[in-house]
């Protein structure tokens, strides 16, 4: 039987950052975050936008990432470029 809700999407990060971890997608883990729930401003919706599962793709000494979100309208990988302005803490700063 199929997971659903949230403890699917905690499984879904869950592997998402073991994979990260172990290498296998090509993505530094010391520059990168793995989060469920996360909230991100919108400048669009003029809004917080909540994700299921998202991947702040950071790069050395820089404060703005970018992130992978899933779509839920279509399934696919969304490639964003965010603001340090609502974000949660980069990765250096979860030590």
């Amino acid at each position: 039987m199929a997971k659903a809700g949230a403890s699917f999407e905690i499984e879904v990060r869950d592997h998402i950052q073991a994979s990260i971890n172990a290498g296998d997608l090509g993505i530094d883990p010391a520059l990168a975050v793995v989060r469920h729930k996360a909230k991100y401003w919108s400048d669009k919706r003029e809004d917080t936008i909540i994700t299921d599962v998202s991947v702040e793709l950071y790069r050395p000494k820089q404060k703005d990432f970018w992130w992978l979100r899933s779509a839920r309208t279509t399934g696919r990988w969304l490639l964003a470029r965010a603001s340090p302005k609502d974000a949660p803490p980069s990765p250096g700063s979860l030590e």
